[in-house]
């Protein structure tokens, strides 16, 4: 890997794990998924998620930072736009726990704006996401190999960002559905339910903070 050294890829790993393992969009939404649809209803988000992060990985290596070190604003609209579409989703979810009362609507509901999203919905979200924009912007510093195509030639970043990341995010599907199963109760999934609710919430205002 030329003057890619060992320490330099541990410190890649430490960076995606940490980033991909802390709350966040994704992992909420995915935590609200797994309460709705299980694990397996969540697949095609999780590889949506892959889909549409490793995309950013590649512009991330065709100079997408340097455009927004040039121009601010560009970054600062994909910011508007993600924060817009946390608080409508947030709205969305929470309208599904209102009026429960001895039912699983919540989970049962069949609303296809809510999660788990499909392929195409997760990749795309994932340009309106202001932390994994960040995190991909931040990836060339890094690791980076030297080379005339380095947006082609770096793929060995991805083939470490990928299962990384798969394996972080399916913490949350998982999780979200060990909840419904050991949750019996309705009232104990809608706490949950509303506790997604605020940190969804969170992260769209944590942008302007």
């Amino acid at each position: 890997m030329g003057s890619i050294t060992f320490s330099m890829w541990q410190a890649l790993v430490v960076f995606i794990v940490i980033n991909s393992i802390t709350p966040g969009p994704n992992n909420l939404m995915l935590l609200q998924g797994g309460l709705r649809k299980g694990y397996r209803g969540c697949i095609m988000h999780i590889i949506g998620i892959e889909v549409g992060t490793v995309s950013m990985i590649v512009c991330s290596y065709a100079g997408m930072g340097a455009l927004f070190h040039t121009l601010p604003a560009a970054f600062l609209l994909m910011k508007g736009l993600g924060c817009a579409y946390l608080l409508w989703l947030t709205w969305h979810i929470w309208q599904t726990g209102l009026g429960i009362k001895e039912d699983e609507s919540v989970c049962a509901s069949e609303n296809k704006w809510l999660p788990p999203l499909s392929l195409w919905q997760a990749a795309v979200f994932q340009w309106l996401n202001p932390k994994v924009l960040l995190q991909t912007v931040l990836l060339p510093g890094y690791v980076l190999i030297p080379s005339a195509t380095p947006w082609l030639d770096n793929w060995p970043v991805i083939a470490v960002y990928v299962p990384l990341n798969f394996l972080c995010v399916s913490v949350w599907a998982a999780g979200g559905q060990s909840l419904r199963r050991l949750l019996n109760r309705p009232r104990a999934l809608v706490g949950v339910h509303y506790a997604v609710v605020l940190g969804l919430l969170y992260c769209a205002v944590a942008l302007w903070l």
